[in-house]
């Protein structure tokens, strides 16, 4: 394991160098507590950190206080101090700043291996401790077929991006996407067929998203994306990405050959009042809109702010759901004929039409270049 020693003591040091390295372990030394400080802030993380008490002052107690007021749980950093005395005063003294072990003087080579086994061991506990939990997290936040984000985990990445947007501004794009006829693989091939198709599709995913964008298994064959710094054309431009990478080669599966296409429906937040199942809603009927018009498509549904009726009623009217003043749906489904419809059915509140509003779909969003973001950001 990697130790760090701290001793004002040159010999000490040395002494201990020598034996911590035929013991197998690499060794790294410091001569008072600023520069251990050092090493531990910029040089490679120790699992065990040897402090003599002969440290000027109270340095040894200081140091190891501040290394577990500083460091996290995990990786677990396993102190001992080296010291002259062992009375039970001092003993508790040095428990209560965090020291798993405690050697009084003069230094037995035997007892230091004996104590340094014993660290051994409960390191190597703690870290098969560490990677059950990491397991066990990664089982609970990702889906086992297709490694993107579970339901659960990607409705909470949902949320807590819409928190950064009210903070600190900026767009959100949010996508739904699922795969056509899939149900009829199921049918006609079986679902472990089916799942083979799943898992190709997270890799085809991950392969076409960008490094922010957040991805996850909705249910069954539907996927959500939460997409960081998006306006509605760029997050159809990127369901249309990731629908063109899941068709464009067919699968090769051990079960055969088989050619996916996907359907998607976006839709753009960054102002006004949303919750995510409001946004989550206005992609699925960007989604059924696709369907509608053909599938193997990315159609979208903008997000627009209480308060705007007639804009809201505008979009209602593109999707086919007329207010109760409109009159019947006209065949012809033209900007001219809806825009019509939307005045139409204007109550007569001052609340005027603009003249460029878009339909859902339309191609005149704005630009599809992509945002910049924050790119500390998990993928999915």
């Amino acid at each position: 394991m990697q130790v760090l020693v701290v001793s004002p003591n040159q010999q000490n040091r040395t002494v201990l160098k020598t034996e911590l390295e035929e013991w197998g372990h690499d060794t790294t030394l410091a001569r008072d507590a600023l520069s251990a400080w050092t090493e531990l802030q910029e040089g490679v993380a120790p699992s065990l950190v040897i402090l003599d008490q002969g440290l000027p002052g109270s340095g040894a107690l200081d140091l190891c206080r501040e290394i577990r007021r500083t460091f996290p749980p995990e990786p677990y950093v396993y102190i001992v101090i080296l010291g002259a005395a062992a009375d039970r005063g001092h003993l508790e003294q040095v428990h209560s700043v965090g020291a798993d072990d405690y050697i009084a003087g003069p230094m037995d080579n035997v007892e230091l291996q004996m104590r340094l086994r014993s660290a051994q061991r409960i390191l190597d506990l703690q870290s098969k401790l560490q990677a059950a939990r990491t397991a066990l997290k990664k089982q609970a936040t990702r889906d086992n077929l297709t490694g993107l984000w579970a339901r659960a985990a990607i409705l909470d990445i949902l949320a807590t991006e819409m928190e950064r947007v009210r903070r600190e501004g900026g767009q959100l794009g949010v996508v739904m996407m699922d795969l056509d006829h899939f149900k009829e693989i199921n049918d006609s091939r079986g679902h472990l067929v089916g799942d083979a198709v799943l898992r190709e599709v997270g890799v085809r995913m991950h392969q076409a998203g960008r490094r922010y964008d957040l991805m996850g298994r909705y249910g069954g064959d539907e996927f959500l994306v939460v997409l960081p710094g998006c306006s509605l054309s760029q997050s159809r431009s990127i369901a249309n990405r990731l629908r063109a990478r899941i068709s464009e080669t067919p699968m090769d599966l051990a079960e055969g050959t088989l050619f996916i296409t996907a359907t998607a429906g976006a839709t753009s937040w960054s102002r006004g009042e949303a919750q995510p199942n409001e946004l989550i809603a206005l992609a699925d009927q960007a989604l059924y809109l696709a369907k509608e018009r053909g599938r193997n498509r990315a159609e979208t549904v903008p997000h627009i702010p209480k308060g705007h009726e007639s804009l809201r009623r505008y979009r209602a009217i593109s999707l086919g759901r007329q207010g109760p003043d409109a009159p019947d749906e006209p065949d012809e489904d033209t900007h001219s004929v809806i825009r019509a419809r939307a005045r139409a059915a204007e109550k007569p509140s001052g609340d005027s039409m603009p003249d460029l509003l878009l339909l859902p779909g339309s191609d005149d969003e704005g630009t599809d270049s992509e945002p910049v973001v924050d790119e500390n950001r998990e993928r999915g």
